[in-house]
């Protein structure tokens, strides 16, 4: 004769097996997203002149202040799109740069507040500071901004 009380803990030891394994797959599946979230919002596609340039994302503190220093080009549609919670006047320069860029500082509503077209690493420490306040700016390279003929008053699309 079977014990019931023996059939009543493996029932209990497999549900709970069953809860444990929900679980641990739910975390690995929520971790596996959140990766691909986070990959997915790290770039960031943006319209200009009718062209598409993949920006890859500084908002935080650390990745403004690296910027693209330390690499050592931009592909032809790439970009660096710097995001700042308010609009101001935000100075940039050129330490640990390897390449030439331009600079485009843009306002909260999309329009080039200011152009600075190829803007070389020979520059360092000199800042260059737009003449309005901006909210983004976005690094390109060097000549796209006249190749795609951009200019102050240019909106841009987000």
């Amino acid at each position: 004769m079977i014990n019931p009380d023996i059939l009543i803990s493996k029932k209990i030891l497999y549900v709970i097996s069953a809860i444990i394994l929900l679980f641990a797959g739910g975390i690995f599946l929520w971790s596996d997203i959140g990766i691909q979230k986070m990959q997915e919002s790290d770039r960031f596609s943006i319209n200009i002149g009718g062209h598409i340039v993949n920006a890859v994302i500084a908002d935080s503190p650390e990745e403004r202040e690296k910027g693209l220093g330390g690499r050592t080009s931009l592909e032809s549609n790439e970009g660096m799109l710097f995001i700042f919670e308010d609009e101001e006047l935000y100075s940039f320069w050129m330490k640990d740069m390897f390449f030439s860029i331009d600079i485009l500082w843009i306002s909260s509503g999309g329009k080039i507040v200011d152009v600075r077209r190829r803007v070389s690493p020979e520059t360092y420490p000199e800042s260059f500071t737009p003449r309005a306040p901006a909210r983004y700016v976005l690094e390109l390279p060097a000549g796209l901004s006249e190749e795609y003929n951009l200019d102050i008053g240019d909106e841009i699309t987000m």
